[in-house]
């Protein structure tokens, strides 16, 4: 695909706020999940386990739902 300065210029920088905004997000995520956990009696293992399993859920959730779309 061949583009244009200005294209190429749009490209770039929408590619960096992308980015951003997931850092963004990442941090703010984490460290909400750090605020709740500090204040409760949950060990580091207990939530690890959670966390990995709710990723994995929403990887799948995410999966399923472009598969639904896709197959539609």
């Amino acid at each position: 695909m061949l583009a244009n300065e200005v294209a190429l210029r749009r490209g770039v920088m929408l590619s960096f706020v992308s980015a951003m905004l997931q850092a963004v997000t990442a941090i703010a995520i984490m460290g909400a999940v750090y605020l709740m956990l500090r204040g409760t009696a949950v060990s580091k293992a207990d939530a690890t386990r959670f966390l990995e399993i709710a990723s994995f859920a929403l990887v799948a959730a995410f999966g399923a739902w472009l598969l639904w779309k896709k197959a539609g």
